[in-house]
């Protein structure tokens, strides 16, 4: 969820929450988990998420460096590198975008450093639109689309159709150039923005609500939007990045709705993707959610969701080709069908086992749909 609010919802949510709360300590003659939760908060933190802010910061700031390496020597070989580094800020991307609550909920700031799922036609005109146009670059980018403000635009510029003779070009080339920096440059800033309200500010009242001024009172409500917001990028990595783009739900596949289409980075954001989920519920090298499981006697629940990540895993590397070959390939097809249903398991169980095994409350989101 974005924030709290005084709303009808939210004082049934903080309803639920206590309701939550006295079911557990009945359950163990009135035993709290505060101490665990703030371990869990603590540990994702410092383990994960202040390590993965401050990684993408370095990364974006490396590719506006790559970008405007390229705009002074146009040509094959800084043009590579600029999308190895463009590849690079999406690895780390992928971590960070897990973490769908706070700071990167808010002034849109996930859409704003990716705007995905987009129309392909919607970013094209946006950005041939900015790439050709004269007014000053910075302030189109600040006050435009959020189609021109993030990493796909990035990406089309880099990876698009004749990407480097459009860059060359004697017409518009210079101001292709101009583009692709400053909208680089507004990831930088964006980057910035995250990492500061991790290491400071938001992050002190995540890690611990009851010393630090913020939206979050009690630990629980802390470890309530930490799960409710990796569920939701389990939601959006098993519909948005697999079974919509390739038609797995009785519907036409859309293959330009894959995420990173241009780069054919689709299976690869995944691979990432799923790596980092396995270092959230883990706590990195510290206290998960595993080791609260585990300290509730609840070693099955531990097992069943780890045997879970492990067969997503084990169905990924059965995929060696690019998601976009799958839709006329039987036997492609048929892996990826694996590796939804896969996914679609592991979304089950932590939706509806997970999240009671935790104690915390499972939130609506814009993935439930209707």
């Amino acid at each position: 969820m974005n924030s709290k609010s005084t709303s009808l919802f939210g004082l049934f949510r903080a309803g639920v929450l206590a309701a939550s709360a006295l079911t557990l300590s009945s359950g163990a003659a009135g035993e709290s988990f505060e101490k665990e939760y703030l371990q869990i908060l603590k540990q994702a933190r410092s383990n994960m998420i202040v390590p993965a802010h401050q990684e993408l910061s370095a990364k974006v700031q490396t590719l506006k460096t790559k970008a405007s390496a390229l705009c002074e020597a146009t040509n094959a070989q800084s043009l590579e590198q600029a999308q190895q580094a463009w590849r690079d800020v999406m690895q780390t991307w992928m971590s960070v975008s897990l973490i769908q609550f706070g700071p990167l909920q808010e002034q849109d700031r996930r859409l704003r450093m990716q705007s995905w799922p987009i129309r392909e036609k919607l970013l094209e005109r946006a950005v041939e639109g900015l790439a050709s146009g004269s007014d000053p670059l910075q302030d189109a980018i600040n006050n435009g689309s959020i189609a021109i403000q993030g990493l796909p635009a990035v990406e089309y510029l880099l990876f698009g159709k004749d990407a480097l003779g459009k860059l060359q070009s004697a017409d518009h080339g210079a101001r292709r150039c101009q583009a692709l920096t400053a909208i680089a440059d507004h990831s930088v800033a964006l980057a910035t923005e995250l990492e500061k309200e991790w290491t400071g500010g938001f992050g002190d009242n995540f890690e611990n609500p009851f010393e630090a001024d913020g939206g979050l009172s009690v630990p629980q409500e802390g470890v309530d939007e930490y799960l409710n917001g990796l569920m939701t990028g389990i939601q959006q990595i098993t519909a948005n990045k697999v079974a919509t783009p390739l038609g797995l739900e009785g519907r036409a596949a859309k293959l330009k709705a894959l995420e990173s289409f241009h780069s054919r980075n689709s299976i690869a954001n995944i691979r990432h993707n799923l790596s980092a989920l396995r270092g959230f519920y883990m706590g990195g090298d510290g206290y998960g959610f595993d080791d609260f499981l585990l300290s509730r006697d609840n070693a099955a629940m531990h097992k069943k969701i780890t045997g879970l990540l492990d067969e997503v895993d084990t169905q990924l590397a059965q995929i060696d080709f690019a998601l976009e070959d799958a839709v006329h390939d039987a036997e492609k097809t048929a892996k990826v069908k694996k590796l939804h249903e896969a996914l679609r398991q592991l979304q089950a169980t932590v939706e509806k086992e997970l999240f009671p095994a935790i104690g915390v409350t499972r939130d609506f989101n814009s993935e439930d749909g209707d």
